[in-house]
């Protein structure tokens, strides 16, 4: 015997799911906070300039509002982050959102503490 799923159900049943694949996969974060992330540290160049310089493959995606980022901006606060380059590392810092005029909108973590 079948039984009809209504919209209702429907709907619990994917925050269900959404909820199981967000634990099990993502961290979510919220602008503003202080996050410690770990991840592979790599050096960008941008033509425009809308890049610190420096950019974090993460080990765990990162939800961030509606988007989720498996790479992440780092804004290394004056603090040389040239011996990391390629290295797997954890950082902690500030999570903030900036808006370039071709990336729009997009996070960045000022550093606290490199390791």
């Amino acid at each position: 015997m079948h039984r009809r799923i209504g919209r209702p159900g429907l709907a619990v049943m994917g925050v269900v799911l959404w909820g199981c694949a967000v634990a099990g996969q993502v961290t979510i974060v919220q602008i503003g906070a202080t996050v410690t992330v770990t991840g592979v540290l790599q050096r960008v160049v941008a033509i425009g300039g809308e890049t610190p310089g420096w950019t974090l493959r993460l080990d765990r995606a990162v939800r961030i509002g509606a988007r989720t980022y498996r790479t992440v901006d780092i804004d290394p606060a004056g603090r040389d982050l040239a011996p990391y380059v390629g290295r797997r590392v954890q950082i902690t810092g500030r999570l903030e959102m900036r808006t370039g005029v071709e990336r729009g909108n997009y996070p960045v973590i000022v550093v606290h503490q490199v390791q």
